[in-house]
C-alpha cells in the first residue's frame, strides 16, 4: 500500500466517521462495535 493510497483511505474513513456522528448520532460506530464483539465471540469459540 502505498502512502498515497493510506492518505485516501483514512481521510475516508474518518470523513464516514465524522459524517455519522453528525447526522446519524454516531450509530454506525455503535453497530460495527457489535459486530466486532460478536466476531471476537465468534474467533473465541473456535480457540
Amino acid at each position: 500500500m502505498t502512502n498515497t493510497l493510506a492518505v485516501i483511505l483514512g481521510v475516508l474513513l474518518i470523513s464516514v466517521f465524522a459524517v455519522d456522528q453528525i447526522y446519524y448520532d454516531g450509530t454506525l460506530l455503535v453497530l460495527i462495535m457489535e459486530q466486532l464483539v460478536r466476531l471476537s465471540q465468534y474467533l473465541a469459540f473456535w480457540r
